[in-house]
């Protein structure tokens, strides 16, 4: 009878604290001292699904997206920091955006819960220096963190984020609409992660860096605050991977693209399905309800392309330390 492996105890979430800077984290009590409970090919299955479904976890920063493309190219980490103020009403909202050059922008005039007019929209930090390395880009992973800066006792209110494939236009009522996906929030205590989901197959295409890239949206409306306060700060993630040219001095650093790998791929796709992308809860615990997922959709992966039973196969990759040659990477 096979032994237990001892790496596959259910882990405790950590107790993650509000920050004022975007944190990267993930639960690492026991799991053997690292990120990830699981070595060699596995591990690099779990590091690859995570990169691409959780953009808050250390393993998507220097990722790359597993597909056919072996162009060489660098992986590069942008975080961007956004202040949102109230009107005299308590109200606001803004919106972030599938774009480097207009990535973020904030409502200049709201009637009720809708959105009368958008302000001008902002670059990501560094755009210049990113456009002038990198000839093109697509993005491995996406995220926005919003929290509340607002005083004990002035957070009133509710805010209401809301996911869409397209972008925002003026004239947009924020309680209606079909979106993706809707939740509400009291401002009190607010510390929402939104992940945001690739779009269609042109996700993994390589594009320009101020054109769109195939991403849904998230905009948020605050409702009832505290007037004319700086209420929430919305921090935008964007782990990306850009080919240069090879015979410049960023050129000398490029490496090849990661290694095919359509197991992760399907994983990471199944784990998208999983959940709305809105979760008001800390960067760790957000990140083992992801990284939950992410061992799940590797087992039903390799499960489907396996022809045991289901269940079997899964008893299998839990209480063994060796897996099927479907899980290889290399």
């Amino acid at each position: 009878m096979a032994k237990s492996n001892p790496t596959r105890r259910r882990t405790r979430k950590g107790n993650g604290k509000k920050s004022a800077n975007l944190r990267y984290s993930v639960p690492t009590k026991d799991m053997g001292g690292g990120i990830f409970p699981y070595s060699g090919n596995m591990g690099k299955h779990m590091e690859s699904v995570c990169a691409m479904t959780n953009p808050f976890c250390p393993a998507a920063r220097g990722s790359k997206i597993p597909d056919d493309d072996s162009s060489p190219s660098i992986a590069c980490t942008m975080v961007s920091t956004f202040e949102v103020a109230t009107d005299a009403n308590g109200d606001a909202a803004f919106s972030v955006q599938p774009n480097l050059a207009s990535v973020f922008k904030k409502a200049t005039a709201i009637t009720g819960t809708t959105v009368t007019t958008w302000g001008t929209s902002y670059q990501t930090a560094n755009h210049a220096e990113y456009n002038a390395t990198f000839n093109e880009f697509r993005v491995v992973s996406f995220g926005v963190r919003v929290y509340s800066v607002l005083a004990p006792t002035d957070q009133s209110g509710y805010c209401r984020l809301v996911t869409s494939p397209e972008n925002i236009p003026n004239g947009t009522n924020i309680d209606g609409g079909l979106w993706q996906a809707v939740e509400t929030y009291s401002m009190s205590g607010l510390d929402a992660h939104v992940v945001l989901k690739p779009m269609g197959v042109e996700w993994k295409e390589y594009k320009a860096v101020g054109t769109d890239f195939s991403y849904n949206t998230v905009t948020g409306i605050v409702k009832g605050s505290s007037a004319s306060k700086t209420a929430l700060i919305v921090e935008v993630i964007i782990n990306t991977e850009g080919t240069v040219n090879l015979g410049s001095i960023a050129g000398s650093i490029a490496t090849p693209g990661a290694p095919s790998n359509p197991n992760a791929l399907g994983a990471a796709s199944r784990v998208h399905a999983k959940h709305n992308g809105l979760h008001n809860a800390p960067t760790q615990s957000v990140g083992s309800k992801l990284w939950g997922f992410a061992k799940n959709a590797l087992l039903d992966v390799a499960a489907s392309a396996i022809p045991y039973v289901g269940g079997a196969v899964k008893s299998l990759f839990t209480t063994q330390n060796s897996y099927p040659r479907i899980m290889n990477v290399d």
